[in-house]
């Protein structure tokens, strides 16, 4: 947002004192108009104030405000990822029930207890967990374990990835 692309008159880039005061700016006209929620310093974009809409593209215009781009090159497009284009039109009708739910500390003792059971029974597609899914709980039959950050030592890595779990099992 500062650059000066962003702003037709602009020749400079803004200044830390025009940005701070633009930002600002924004964020009290969005919180008047009701997009987002502010608290003192932390503010919220409002669920209830998206609206999403199918739109069927074969490229996406660039965001001159995120792009970078080679002089001469502005008008260039970015063809959509066709896969996600396909699977949104025919497959995603399919996944319309499948329901993941939180796994964590902050979650109440009898609901985790709750979700692990649907999720051993193929109840639950997906958990999405903080630790407390790598203390003890055997799923024997999970397939797939995405790790959003690597652990620090190899055997947490191992345990958080089922990998310890599934070698103490015996046949």
């Amino acid at each position: 947002m500062r650059s000066p692309k962003a702003w037709s008159l602009r020749s400079q880039p803004l200044t830390d004192e025009e940005y701070t005061s633009l930002i600002a700016a924004l964020v009290n006209a969005l919180c008047d108009a009701g997009y987002l929620a502010k608290e003192k310093s932390e503010v919220q974009l409002r669920i209830d104030s998206l609206l999403w809409k199918a739109k069927l593209l074969s490229e996406i215009p660039p965001d001159p405000l995120t792009t970078r781009r080679l002089q001469g090159n502005e008008d260039a497009k970015i063809p959509v990822n066709s896969f996600f284009q396909e699977f949104y039109q025919t497959n995603a009708f399919q996944i319309q029930t499948m329901e993941g739910r939180e796994h964590t500390g902050q979650v109440k003792n009898k609901d985790r207890q709750e979700r692990e059971e649907k999720f051993r029974n193929g109840e639950l597609a997906a958990l999405f967990c903080s630790p407390t899914m790598e203390l003890g709980i055997d799923i024997s039959d999970l397939s797939v374990v995405h790790l959003r950050n690597v652990p620090p030592a190899l055997p947490t890595t191992a345990q958080r990835s089922g990998e310890q779990a599934g070698a103490d099992r015996k046949p």
